[in-house]
């Protein structure tokens, strides 16, 4: 990894290199209706390009703007992220789960100018605050087969935007956009789940970012080895859910897979054989719903005394996985479900090797939790 290059990279800079030099190749796949769709590199930058035209000719998103996505993962989340910083605009998630007062909280402190909302039940939460945030200009809904309901002016569909701006975009509007983007610009600030009070912020930058993701890869070095397909399941506004999903791919032959929903995440490794996944649980229903679609029971997973600390679990991981392959194992980052793992992994490790018909040395289960 050539990480003086990285620090003197952008975000946008290196999704138009991928575009480039690799058009056809596979930058993600999303399941719908059942059915794995594939998108290209060429066709993720156009649509990123039409979006972010879309979100300056519409809200006037540019440098210094803000930008606030809410939802489970899919491609708009990361396509709206994307776009947005092509614009210079800052982008920051809010968690799936956050109730309507912590959506308040977090569009107020980070002063979002457009929120970019997966379906209903987020536009509603969105919806029964929008008054208190003033500065945002208009809440743009991805799932909008429930949106024939609403009569708000504030309310935008997300095909409409990135349709109007298709129209707009020239073919080199990504490689215009990515040009005026420094690497010492802001790209994402990540919050807190805020469990222990208000949510607190951490700004990245373009190249620190970018740097940073690479060590992970400069860490587990067969991960620049070949193509491996990862499953997203942490929420993009998670940190290890965004260095997996939306900047990993842009620096080594990663290629995401967005289920359907995360009620079918074992499902999605099952079918891809990914013997990885993008992220975790960073609440314990997650894990659960995981082990569950493992074929254990509820119980197992619910009346398990939780280890004292993630302490002695990280030393396991180092000794036993010293000399093994990380990628032939099937790496549960951060089930320690906010710094707790259920005692009876040992069950859970037998449902994965049944499941998925690993050998048991081949399990890896590890916490890196903030």
């Amino acid at each position: 990894m050539d990480f003086s290059r990285l620090r003197a990279s952008t975000i946008p800079g290196l999704l138009v290199e991928r575009a480039r030099a690799r058009p056809a190749r596979v930058a993600f796949r999303a399941k719908e209706l059942g059915v794995y769709r594939e998108t290209t590199w060429a066709a993720l930058a156009a649509r990123v390009a039409a979006v972010a035209q879309g979100l300056a000719a519409r809200f006037g998103v540019g440098r210094g703007s803000t930008v606030a996505i809410l939802g489970d993962p899919c491609p708009e989340w990361t396509i709206a992220d994307l776009a947005a910083q092509a614009l210079g605009a800052v982008t920051y998630g809010i968690y799936p789960t956050s109730a309507p007062g912590e959506v308040r909280y977090l569009l107020e402190h980070g002063g979002a100018r457009v929120v970019i909302v997966e379906d209903q039940e987020h536009l509603d939460k969105t919806l029964a605050v929008l008054d208190d945030a003033p500065g945002v200009r208009g809440v743009i809904v991805v799932d909008t087969r429930a949106l024939f309901m609403y009569r708000s002016t504030r309310v935008h569909r997300f095909a409409d935007i990135e349709a109007a701006g298709r129209a707009l975009a020239p073919v080199d509007a990504l490689a215009r956009l990515a040009a005026g983007v420094r690497p010492d610009d802001a790209a994402t600030i990540v919050y807190t789940s805020g469990t222990t009070g208000h949510p607190k912020g951490a700004l990245y930058r373009h190249g620190q970012h970018l740097a940073a993701c690479a060590n992970i890869l400069a860490h587990y070095p067969i991960l620049t080895d070949g193509e491996h397909r990862v499953v997203a399941m942490l929420p993009l506004c998670h940190t290890m859910g965004r260095n997996t999903v939306i900047t990993m791919p842009l620096l080594a032959d990663i290629v995401p897979h967005y289920p359907e929903s995360l009620a079918t995440v074992a499902e999605s490794l099952y079918e891809e054989e990914t013997g990885k996944i993008s992220g975790s649980a960073p609440h314990p229903e997650l894990f659960i719903q995981f082990g569950v679609g493992l074929g254990m029971r509820r119980e197992e997973l619910t009346e398990a005394v939780p280890l004292p600390s993630t302490a002695s679990l990280i030393d396991w991981f180092e000794l036993s996985t010293k000399d093994r392959s990380f990628a032939e194992g099937i790496g549960a980052i951060n089930v320690a479900a906010e710094g707790q793992v259920v005692t009876n992994f040992g069950p859970f490790a037998r449902a994965l090797e049944k499941q998925y018909g690993l050998a048991r040395d081949q399990v890896a289960f590890f916490d890196v939790h903030e």
